[in-house]
């Protein structure tokens, strides 16, 4: 049924064949942050790795009964995880309700004689209690009145309290500002990884080179635009073949510095973050 569903859309099953085409070419799938394997060196995947050792503890030592169905979604969703991680928050969602029952399980059955998690059992069945006299619905209808208020006195829920903004040093924020001030006339070249943030600033009175959503350009027009950031054989036409007027990439690349230098274009803006070069 679920997967029926997924055909209600306007390109039917051209979704999934969009799809698995994207992830049988190993060159866009390989360029693209969502569709790699999750790097565990890096802290951002640090808790898919504690969700995973908390699944081993949970099989190996909890008593608890687990239905068939739901260990086989959390194996099948664990696999994508690995194999991709853009499934990640998918495994999360179906891997929470076993994590939740296991680790309660487990709780339950520690000695009596540890103090804190006596306490933890005495606080859980007064949270239950009253969530039984509340009938559910209140807890909910709380937090939205809460979020709704916090956002209406300039509250932000975030870790760092700075609500939902973009960081200057990784966007180009303040050359967004300058275009916006200074429109430029023509076709843009810009960085893969800016182009969604340019479309949300710039759209519709620009269009972007490229953006992140590498499938819907195919291998070949990516493969282009990897000619450009890499200076390989040709990259001068390629700027060309799209009548390319102007360029916003990042100060630190080497593709803007052979923009600058081997083809003589102005940099009519600079920041410590962004360039933005024209044709003279």
């Amino acid at each position: 049924m679920a997967l029926g569903t997924t055909l209600l859309n306007p390109s039917g099953f051209g979704l999934w064949k969009m799809i698995i085409g994207h992830l049988g070419n190993r060159y866009l799938a390989s360029i693209t942050m969502e569709f790699r394997s999750p790097n565990f060196h890096e802290a951002n995947f640090w808790p898919f790795l504690i969700m995973i050792g908390l699944l081993v503890i949970v099989l190996g030592l909890s008593n608890k009964k687990i239905q068939a169905g739901l260990l086989f979604n959390v194996v099948v969703w664990l696999f994508f995880g690995l194999y991709s991680s853009r499934n990640i928050p998918l495994f999360a969602i179906v891997v929470s309700p076993l994590l939740v029952l296991g680790l309660d399980d487990l709780l339950l059955n520690l000695p009596a004689q540890i103090k804190i998690l006596n306490r933890i059992k005495r606080l859980d069945d007064r949270l239950h209690q009253t969530d039984v006299q509340l009938k559910g619905f209140v807890w909910p209808v709380i937090s939205i009145l809460v979020a709704i208020v916090g956002l209406g006195v300039g509250l932000h829920f975030d870790a760092r309290g700075q609500g939902y903004t973009f960081d200057p040093e990784i966007f180009p924020v303040e050359a967004v500002d300058w275009l916006v001030e200074n429109p430029q006339e023509g076709e843009m070249f810009n960085d893969f990884m800016w182009g969604g943030y340019l479309q949300l600033r710039l759209w519709p009175e620009k269009r972007v080179f490229i953006d992140s959503n590498s499938d819907f350009y195919g291998e070949a027009f990516v493969r282009q635009y990897g000619q450009v950031i890499f200076q390989e054989e040709g990259w001068e036409s390629v700027l060309d073949q799209y009548n390319v007027d102007w360029a916003i990439l990042p100060i630190n690349m080497k593709a803007a510095e052979a923009i600058e230098w081997d083809l003589g274009w102005e940099v009519i803006y600079e920041d410590e973050t962004a360039t933005i070069l024209r044709r003279e």
